[in-house]
């Protein structure tokens, strides 16, 4: 019995002097980690609730853009964004209603830039071509279709034997057979009798 009184006395001694064995170091240490998870568990907390912010706010402004879907009335002000700046559309006989075929016949004629040889309304022309004011009262559709896509068929009284200011013949490539019908919808509108508009002339044997 002695010896195992000496033995636990020696033990007890050996584990108060040794550091791993000490009470006070021990408690310093699960302090330390007690401290550190604390720490990072609230950090975890704190980002979970940015994060639920966050994802309420999303919510928010979708529920607003499907809003402003549903009433029509989505632009770029509502949403609090910078307007984006376009360039103004270039005029086009797409944007008219398809049963407007003399205002589509006015924009095909500024498209195939017809201005550059004829006048109307005592607009445009570089005197390569005669005057249309009156062109309604002195053809008919279908001879100004021909005379459109092909230039030889006719020639306007004066103009027999030009042959430097002679009508282009690239109009069946460029102009589609709605484009014709427009545009010679729109010249047959043209009847102002005040202006001498040339009158056709049909080689013979056409």
């Amino acid at each position: 019995m002695i010896f195992f009184a000496v033995v636990a006395v020696i033990v007890t001694i050996i584990g108060h002097l040794w550091p791993q064995f000490s009470t006070a170091r021990e408690l310093e240490g699960i302090t330390r980690k007690t401290e550190r998870f604390r720490k990072d568990a609230e950090a975890r907390e704190s980002l979970s609730m940015k994060t639920k912010e966050l994802s309420a706010k999303v919510d928010e402004l979708m529920a607003r853009l499907e809003e402003l879907k549903t009433q029509g009335n989505l632009n770029m002000a509502a949403l609090n964004l910078p307007e984006e700046k376009t360039a103004a559309p270039k005029s086009s006989s797409a944007n008219l209603a398809p049963g407007d075929l003399v205002g589509r016949g006015k924009l095909v004629y500024q498209d195939q830039e017809c201005y550059n040889c004829h006048k109307i309304g005592g607009k445009g022309g570089k005197k390569r071509g005669p005057e249309l004011d009156n062109i309604g009262n002195l053809a008919t559709a279908e001879q100004l279709k021909k005379k459109i896509f092909k230039p030889k068929a006719w020639y306007a009284d004066g103009y027999e034997k030009r042959t430097k200011d002679k009508m282009p013949d690239k109009f069946p490539d460029v102009m589609s057979d709605d484009e014709l019908e427009a545009l010679v919808t729109y010249l047959m509108t043209l009847k102002n009798t005040d202006v001498k508009t040339p009158k056709p002339v049909f080689p013979s044997g056409s």
